[in-house]
């Protein structure tokens, strides 16, 4: 009997797993929907050319960022940290209006890209959670 509780246990606590990915994936969605929305903001705030405009760059693995890229040509294009020396060189390069624009986006940038980071790792620890269930439920099937 005590362990039938413990199996339905187990089975209940991995279909709220589940739904937490589920949510996982909705909030990421939304995430980039709000990244892209900031690029697409910039671009019709400023005109070109700009010395950096916030793009959105996908990486294997399901993580997202907004990233400034500088101006350039034929993929040549480097990405700059506001918070870096780069950074600040270009910040000082503009007039006070506008670098005080540029941070208020940084600022943004930076909240968007930590809460996708943390929804992205617990999304993959839970799913490597789900997958080790399977293997160990595996095991303990062979024993």
């Amino acid at each position: 009997m005590e362990r039938k509780a413990r199996v339905t246990d187990i089975l209940r606590s991995r279909g709220r797993v589940r739904q937490r990915i589920r949510e996982l994936d909705t909030e990421k969605v939304e995430l980039v929907k709000r990244m892209e929305a900031l690029a697409q903001e910039f671009q019709q705030t400023f005109r070109r050319p700009w010395p950096a405009h916030p793009v959105v760059q996908r990486i294997a693995g399901g993580h997202v960022y907004v990233r400034w890229r500088c101006q350039g040509r034929n993929g040549k294009q480097n990405y700059v940290d506001l918070a870096g020396a780069a950074g600040q060189a270009l910040l000082l390069a503009l007039e006070p209006p506008v670098q005080r624009v540029y941070v208020r986006y940084g600022q943004e940038m930076l909240s968007l890209n930590v809460t996708h980071g943390l929804r992205q790792s617990e999304w993959a620890r839970l799913r490597q959670y789900l997958d080790d269930c399977v293997v160990l439920e595996g095991y303990a099937h062979a024993c």
